[in-house]
């Protein structure tokens, strides 16, 4: 066996991905993943970020764990983060990931791990173009030889989405959807690509709720979800208009699509229609990024990055 799968099979070390709504960590080893939410009566994570470090180690600690990992020493890290995080904001994963028991961590920016996790290679001087709509922000970059080259983002996402839908509900039945039923009612509905029949009054067509009797016009939730669509696709476009020179050498690969946001019906075309991309949804949207991270951590160590 070689030093490079002696590595792989014995290193504690792991990759983690502090997600606004779900934590998942993942070894070299295929198959060993965990994932789990990453709030539970307090607050973790919100808008993308570490907001309480306890809470956060809490629900990292188990799954180091379950992971079961052996040796002398305590696992190394490389945690992934937004693009727009601030120092203190970065601290707060390292140490979240300090009290949860791991040795050293190394961070990398959230839209770099999902491109490599769809499978971008490391050493490709092809830029690449990923937008990852995540449930607390998202994040577009553009990505060249595994490094980020430039990058955009916005704290809006899923939950963002979610809970306009839930208002729109609650003003026009009365009724408090769950967070679970209101993404069901999203998914059902879709994102519509912006029309020009948007400044006309909304569409009488009912759809029903789930888990109810009720029903909703299909225009009021439309129409209570836009300026959230309008502020995510604002994101990929403050990109593009920043890098304008760069478009053309993008346009040929098209635009990558990761996160919660991927598996939205009919995101994809809002984004291809606003910005003439072609977009391809990533391969496993919602494990990208710790798919990504995974795949950097031999690289890690060969180098000697972790000293």
């Amino acid at each position: 066996m070689g030093l490079k799968s002696l590595y792989q099979f014995w290193s504690p070390d792991i990759a983690v991905d502090l997600g606004t709504a779900n934590t998942r960590v993942a070894v070299i080893r295929r198959g060993w993943q965990f994932s789990c939410p990453s709030s539970g009566e307090t607050t973790a994570l919100a808008k993308g970020v570490v907001v309480n470090v306890e809470a956060a180690a809490e629900t990292l600690r188990p799954m180091l764990h379950q992971l079961k990992l052996k040796g002398v020493t305590r696992p190394r890290a490389l945690a992934c983060a937004p693009t727009d995080t601030s120092t203190e904001e970065r601290e707060r994963v390292r140490e979240v990931c300090r009290r949860a028991g791991i040795e050293a961590v190394v961070l990398m920016p959230e839209p770099v791990a999902a491109a490599l996790g769809d499978g971008v290679k490391y050493s490709s001087h092809k830029p690449t173009l990923l937008m990852d709509i995540g449930d607390g922000v998202t994040d577009c970059a553009i990505i060249r030889d595994g490094q980020l080259a430039e990058s955009f983002a916005c704290r809006v996402g899923c939950a963002d989405l979610r809970a306009a839908v839930q208002a729109s509900v609650e003003r026009w039945c009365g009724i408090r959807l769950s967070a679970t039923d209101a993404i069901k009612l999203l998914s059902d509905i879709g994102i519509e690509p912006a029309t020009p029949e948007e400044t006309e009054l909304p569409s009488l067509r009912f759809v029903p709720l789930p888990n109810r009797e009720s029903e909703i016009p299909l225009g009021v939730v439309q129409e209570a979800i836009r300026p959230v669509r309008d502020q995510i696709l604002h994101t990929i476009h403050s990109l593009l208009s920043a890098n304008a020179a760069m478009r053309g050498e993008l346009q040929e690969s098209g635009l990558r699509l990761s996160g919660g946001g991927a598996l939205i019906p009919g995101f994809d075309r809002s984004i291809a229609q606003a910005t003439g991309f072609s977009v391809r949804i990533a391969r496993n949207p919602l494990d990208a990024v710790v798919n990504g991270a995974r795949r950097v951590l031999p690289i890690l160590a060969e180098n000697a990055i972790w000293r």
